[in-house]
């Protein structure tokens, strides 16, 4: 082969791959601060976004009321200015995200410092509905420590369809060492909690529904809205990346994508996970261990054992009402794991593991719940 058309196809080929990996990656800015969702988005063009804001002055009037800034709300006259938009499609639903800053010109690659609201929207029937908001980098006090908040929305997919809104908050407390984050065993570590909501009720919300304070996030305040079912989620910390503190969360366990695990931070390395809900759950799934390729499997640990505390409804005015059942997962394996529940269960507890070759963290790719109301409730799986 003449070695100067070898050379031109190569360069054309690397070409081509320096347009073509931008359509995976449509808002690059924000890959720090939404690493599940990042890949997924893409940002209006100015003058849509001009259009798209005057059309929303019920929507901008709530964030104007709701967006804190370290000590001071937004000034309605700026949010136009410091609101950038951002458009996603999933299934044949299109969603917006608001993202509303301090500044015109914000530094989101500075992902601890940087302060935003992002405001979740779902386009119907020619209107814009609110669906929930939730604070990036929130700074609360209480009584004994302050904490930074960390929050994500993100959306949770099926085939060709959308399954369910997630919410979720990493929560990080003041320790000795970078800044606020609290440490363990020498890493930095988060509390890590969500609300999930399954799109059949989510479509239900109109722009009169009351909203939760903030975001459904369980460290926020949350009501229940109307009839409404929800699924509250809180596990073991959660290790907390300094660059990308979202990117060990606990959404990670849900969001339908094997490149990215939950990953605990405990003395122990073993994790509980705790579901609040009313929905009676059949059997759930489970992907072990960082399940991307088989070569992160082995490095880092995966579960072996779960106990499960299972709530007898039938007897909930008894005090021995709760049985606790341990089950054997397959190491291995990097499909998915289903097992039975007989029944509600509260919680589950890790109590023994497959040790990682290279590191102490146990995590978890992916988790999902089936329920005869609603199927599988975090995508789909093929049984």
């Amino acid at each position: 082969m003449n070695k100067q058309y070898f050379f031109r196809g190569f360069v054309v080929f690397f070409a081509f791959l320096g347009l073509y990996i931008p359509l995976f990656a449509e808002a690059p800015e924000l890959q720090y601060v939404m690493p599940n969702s990042w890949k997924k988005i893409t940002r209006l063009s100015t003058s849509e976004e001009i259009v798209f804001l005057q059309k929303s002055e019920s929507v901008l009037q709530r964030i104007v009321e709701n967006a804190y800034f370290g000590g001071t709300f937004l000034l309605e006259e700026k949010i136009r200015e410091t609101t950038r938009v951002y458009r996603q499609r999933a299934g044949n639903e299109v969603f917006y995200r608001l993202i509303t800053t301090e500044t015109k010109t914000p530094d989101f690659s500075d992902s601890r410092n940087i302060v935003f609201f992002q405001s979740f929207l779902h386009s119907r029937n020619e209107e814009n509905i609110l669906l929930c908001m939730a604070p990036y980098n929130s700074v609360v006090a209480s009584q004994w420590a302050r904490f930074q908040v960390f929050g994500s929305i993100d959306i949770i997919e099926g085939t060709g369809k959308v399954k369910g809104i997630l919410a979720t908050d990493i929560c990080v407390s003041e320790g000795e060492k970078y800044g606020s984050l609290a440490i363990i065993k020498d890493q930095a570590a988060g509390s890590s909690s969500a609300v999930y909501l399954p799109w059949k009720d989510a479509s239900l919300i109109s722009n009169e529904t009351e909203l939760p304070y903030y975001s459904w996030s369980s460290y926020h305040y949350f009501e229940e809205v109307h009839s409404y079912i929800w699924i509250k989620i809180e596990a073991s910390d959660c290790l907390v990346d300094e660059k990308i503190p979202l990117r060990y969360g606990l959404q990670n366990a849900f969001d339908g994508d094997p490149a990215t695990s939950y990953v605990e931070n405990t003395e122990d390395d073993l994790m509980q996970i705790t579901f609040s809900t009313s929905l009676v759950i059949g059997r759930f799934a489970v992907k072990n261990g960082y399940a991307l390729d088989r070569t992160l499997y082995s490095k880092n640990n995966r579960i072996k054992e779960i106990v499960l505390f299972k709530v007898d409804l039938a007897r909930m005015n008894e005090q021995y009402n709760i049985t606790k059942t341990a089950k054997i997962l397959s190491d291995n394996t990097l499909g998915y794991q289903i097992i039975e529940t007989d029944g509600v269960f509260a919680n589950l507890s890790v109590t023994d593991l497959y040790k990682g070759t290279n590191y102490n963290d146990t995590c978890i790719a992916e988790f999902n719940l089936y329920t005869t109301e609603y199927g599988w409730l975090f995508g789909d799986i093929n049984e």
